[in-house]
């Protein structure tokens, strides 16, 4: 996989590998739960920390890395570091200050979000989850603090 424009400056800079998944919608598991087991398991044969596991990614991408560390949490096999989340979609509430402010006018508008919802998560209640809408997790301990951009 080459690497993005986010990503590249900071494998470059940080010395850091990228471990990525294929993004596999619909699953019981978040995008990249596999992914991150197989670092615990396998990570050291092949010069990872598993100790030092961070998730990352942008608009939908920070959902789904906001859902595997959820997920992590809930599960207990992986323990995550980090998390860094640029500008994610974290609810599938439409009726939020946010979507009725910009719900027009705008590159991302309020009917363009409902329809990108509908294919990432055909199932009004699949919304519901906090895998899919992470901001809705209640009663879980807390993941690592995340960094927004």
């Amino acid at each position: 996989m080459s690497p993005g424009p986010r990503r590249d400056p900071l494998t470059r800079h940080c010395a850091l590998a990228v471990v990525s998944a294929p993004s596999e919608l619909n699953t019981l598991q978040p995008p990249g739960w596999t992914a991150a087991q197989w670092v615990v398991t396998h990570g050291a044969d092949h010069g990872l920390d598993p100790g030092r596991i961070a998730v990352a990614g942008d608009s939908v991408g920070g959902n789904m890395a906001a859902s595997l560390t959820l997920t992590a949490k809930q599960q207990g096999d992986v323990r995550l570091a980090g998390q860094v989340l640029f500008y994610p979609v974290t609810d599938a509430a439409f009726d939020t200050g946010s979507y009725e402010r910009f719900a027009e006018g705008f590159f991302l508008r309020r009917d363009t979000m409902q329809w990108f919802w509908d294919q990432y998560a055909p199932d009004p209640a699949q919304r519901d989850e906090i895998t899919a809408s992470p901001l809705r997790a209640t009663g879980c301990s807390r993941p690592p603090e995340p960094s927004l951009a």
